[in-house]
């Protein structure tokens, strides 16, 4: 029988191939990444020998001059030596920044308790080169003390201690500051940082008329003040430096941080509240009940559930600008809690709000008042709340009242001017910030890069009346003012609606003892023959337009479930009025 012949296959596989290639890809990326890292560390390498040789050339230089020489142009001491300067070398930029200072030898006392008077006994030189390498600023330094060929003798110096703090006050390290003083001959121009304990020390020849600022990247500045025929008596203004002696400074700067204001002629809020009256406010329950307007835990036998929960009923607005707040009214005795939870889908799919979205939400909340408007109206259409209740078996939590507000409709009014000014003066009757804007045909101001402030002044000088003022920050209001808190470092956004109304309004704002803004609160204003109610709106404010006229003897009174009464039975009603009132927990 014949044989067939055995046929042999040679070739690689698909998954050879694909092996292969990974293993040359592996290879050839490690080959790249040493290589690359040898370049750039034979770069930096080369830089930094750049600079130390630099530097030294430099030393050695600033060694060879006379001791008067030896000195920072517009310095103390003054000298021939530039304070900052730029040199290429090897197709690298490098910065120098050069310092001298007088030091007193503490051989001979210390400053401003000399034994001899003299505090200038040598000078100490310090030399510092800079560069970038890829994409990082590094530095080298070197320093050399410089003493007199002679015996010590005395420039008639004093020293200034320039101390800066943050806006929490607290010292500031790495800010620059500057002490100039234009009348001395030679003038001095001197710029310094802060150290660690937020004080920058300056030796400088004695004379008045010295002025030193602060600042830093993306903080504001604070300083001395020039007098000009603005600003003929400016606070703080020039100081003086004593012979021998310390003169301090203090300045406070803060991180700068955005204002925005906008302006509408209209807003409309709307909320879905819940009484606990009725099973119908509740999808789904587990262990909890509805006991005369309240819900707590199930009580059997006089042993409460240990634990229970409530979902109600989903909150989907026909018409929604944006969500605003929930006010959750409840109590927890001793060793019982709720925490309130937001979730957004269907029934069939619920979704916790993420906590990137509302921080707090994962844990749950316990608070009275939650914020819900950082919350994405195109992201979260809906809300449905879910209460989770914990006893104690003998006790229950028990939730009273629950609205969650938001707003419904908003028309914006353009064009109109506001007056922003800052409760900051730089002298008498001169406001560090103090201007007038449009908000435009977009009926926004932007203000970048603005200075904290905890009273920023905003009014209008349209003639309209303010009828509702809302912000991420404190407010505070006067008869046509509004008073806002802007923050180092925190974006503020401000909102007001201004109308034409009648002469003799009412603006009430409730606030709980905390300082936030309470929503749905009833006030009613009334006198012989005259009654109004309206109920606050989602910043915790009501507003009276229809008033009686000019009068001293309406009785206003503001109340709210879980909160006490206040009452003013003489109050004045005259031009445009605004009452603040507080309303304490129950």
């Amino acid at each position: 029988m014949p044989h067939r012949p055995v046929q042999s296959h040679s070739g690689m596989t698909l998954v050879g191939i694909l092996i292969t290639i990974a293993v040359a890809t592996t290879i050839f990326m490690a080959l790249y990444s040493a290589i690359e890292y040898s370049l750039r560390l034979s770069a930096d390498s080369s830089a930094r020998l750049a600079a130390m040789s630099l530097a030294s050339e430099r030393m050695e230089y600033f060694r060879s001059l006379s001791y008067n020489d030896v000195g920072t142009i517009s310095g103390f001491p003054s000298g021939v030596i530039p304070q900052n300067r730029t040199i290429t070398l090897n197709g690298i930029a490098f910065s120098e920044r050069v310092l001298v200072d007088y030091i007193d030898d503490p051989a001979d006392d210390e400053l401003g308790v000399d034994s001899n008077g003299i505090i200038t006994d040598y000078k100490k030189l310090k030399i510092e080169i800079s560069w970038v390498t890829h994409g990082e600023t590094k530095s080298i330094s070197y320093v050399s003390n410089i003493v007199p060929v002679s015996v010590e003798t005395n420039e008639g110096g004093g020293a200034i201690n320039v101390a800066v703090t943050d806006a929490d006050g607290s010292p500031l390290a790495g800010a620059t500051v500057q002490v100039t003083n234009d009348t001395t001959g030679p003038t001095i121009d001197v710029t310094r940082v802060t150290g660690p304990a937020g004080v920058a020390a300056f030796i400088v020849p004695a004379s008045s008329n010295y002025h030193a600022s602060a600042t830093m990247a993306g903080y504001s500045t604070d300083g001395t003040y020039v007098a000009t025929g603005g600003n003929p008596n400016p606070s703080p203004g020039s100081f003086t430096v004593a012979e021998a002696l310390i003169t301090d400074q203090g300045f406070q700067i803060g991180a700068l941080s955005d204002l925005e204001i906008s302006t509408f002629s209209g807003i409309t809020d709307a909320s879905s509240t819940v009484a606990f009256a009725d099973t119908a406010e509740i999808q789904a329950s587990s262990s909890v009940t509805l006991n005369v307007g309240r819900l707590e835990l199930k009580e059997s036998l006089g042993v409460f559930e240990a634990s229970g929960s409530a979902r109600l009923q989903q909150i989907e607005p026909a018409s929604l600008e944006r969500w605003e707040s929930a006010v959750i009214v409840g109590t927890a005795p001793l060793n019982t809690a709720y925490r309130v939870h937001f979730y957004t889908g269907t029934t069939t799919g619920y979704e916790l709000v993420a906590e990137t979205d509302l921080p707090g939400n994962a844990a749950g909340f316990t608070d009275r008042i939650v914020d819900l408007s950082a919350l994405d109206v195109v992201a979260y259409p809906d809300l449905t709340v879910e209460l989770d209740l914990t006893g104690d078996t003998t006790d229950t939590p028990h939730i009273d009242d629950l609205a969650v507000y938001y707003r419904e409709s908003e028309t914006a009014r353009s064009n109109v001017d506001l007056t922003v000014r800052s409760k900051k003066t730089i002298g008498t009757g001169v406001y560090k910030y103090d201007a007038v804007h449009s908000s435009g045909v977009g009926a926004v101001v932007s203000l970048p890069d603005m200075e904290f402030d905890d009273e920023y002044m905003i009014s209008n000088g349209d003639g309209l009346t303010l009828t509702r003022a809302c912000a991420n920050a404190d407010l505070n209001f006067q008869q046509l003012d509004v008073l806002l808190d802007h923050q180092a470092g925190v974006d503020t956004a401000l909102e007001l609606v201004l109308e034409n109304t009648p002469d003799d309004t009412l603006l009430v704002v409730a606030k709980t003892n905390d300082g936030v803004l309470l929503p749905g609160a009833v006030v009613v204003l009334s006198r012989s023959g005259y009654g109004a109610t309206t109920t606050t709106d989602a910043c915790g404010q009501g507003f009276f337009s229809n008033t009686d006229g000019v009068q001293v003897d309406y009785t206003v009174e503001v109340s709210r479930l879980g909160y006490d009464t206040y009452t003013n039975s003489s109050y004045e009603i005259n031009g445009d009025t605004r009452l603040s009132v507080v309303l304490h927990e129950l």
